[in-house]
């Protein structure tokens, strides 16, 4: 039997945009259409797509590579049960998906985005994101998270200082351009504040000869506060950069609720069906023209 593309389509649109699993797919055209059709077909269609969208997704590389600004971040995911990792580079108009068996450089270099990247990139201080040679940008919402955590664990004022000092800074940028001397000002305060928490966790003491000092949670806050200041206030030099990586975080979560409602990603290919297109959510009409000979760019 042979489907039209206005039931391709749906399929589609059911799975990538409301994140239907295969068997209540096959339900809902049973029940609305008394059309009975197998998963295989779904997967099919679906593959299908895939296929098509191959120079839609090098056209969303292409223009993510061009961005001043990129998005990144990574999280578990379950394909075919096993644990791997979901790799995400954003702008607020693109994105791209990649899954991994590995979290670090070794899945960045092979998925081949961010070393080619020249721009500014926003992340959460996940290290292998240093071994490249562009600007970055660290998250302010994880650096307050960090800080309020070591105010609820030590008491100590400093953290609760930085915060307001990060939030004062971020409301001054919302209302227009700084002054230099503002920006004197602002980066005076961040560093008295520093210090401050320096003085109130002086650096634990070698027992041994080049032993290596043990680290804690306040410490390590505080040599990120330090040695990447340049990273933490970013947004206040250039407007280009946001406050915080929350763009690449809103793009994870959609990817979170569909393992939500299925478990887990059934076949490798299948979490990157909806990588491979632009930001433009899959509306029947999208995957229409998707399915026509002429594949439109994004």
């Amino acid at each position: 039997m042979q489907y039209g593309k206005g039931l391709l389509a749906q399929i589609i649109y059911l799975n990538k945009y409301q994140l239907i699993p295969y068997n209540r797919i096959a339900e809902y055209f049973e029940d609305l259409y008394s059309l009975k059709i197998s998963e295989a077909t779904i997967f099919n269609a679906l593959e299908t797509i895939f296929e098509l969208l191959g120079p839609a997704e090098q056209a969303t590389i292409s223009n993510l590579l061009e961005a001043k600004t990129l998005h990144v971040d990574e999280i578990g995911m379950r394909v075919e049960v096993k644990r791997r990792w979901l790799h995400v580079v954003s702008t607020a108009f693109y994105n791209n998906y990649n899954w991994h068996v590995k979290r670090g450089s070794i899945a960045t270099e092979e998925i081949g985005i961010l070393p080619r990247f020249k721009g500014t990139m926003v992340h959460d201080f996940w290290k292998p994101y240093y071994h490249y040679g562009c600007y970055h940008s660290l998250c302010n919402i994880h650096n307050i998270r960090e800080l309020k955590g070591i105010f609820e664990l030590t008491d100590q004022k400093w953290p609760e200082e930085m915060i307001e000092l990060l939030l004062k800074i971020k409301e001054r940028v919302d209302s227009g351009p700084l002054k230099e001397e503002e920006k004197i000002a602002f980066t005076e305060s961040y560093d008295a504040i520093v210090s401050k928490g320096y003085r109130a966790n002086p650096p634990p003491k070698s027992t041994k000869k080049r032993e290596r000092s043990k680290k804690g949670r306040v410490i390590n806050m505080l040599g990120r506060l330090s040695e990447h200041r340049h990273e933490v206030l970013a947004f206040m030099e250039d407007f280009a950069v946001p406050f915080d990586n929350n763009q690449a975080e809103r793009d994870i979560r959609m990817m979170k609720v569909k393992q939500k409602i299925s478990g887990f990603f059934a076949a490798p290919k299948e979490q990157i069906y909806s990588a491979a297109s632009a930001v433009t959510s899959p509306r029947p009409e999208r995957i229409r023209s998707l399915l026509s000979p002429q594949l439109p760019m994004p």
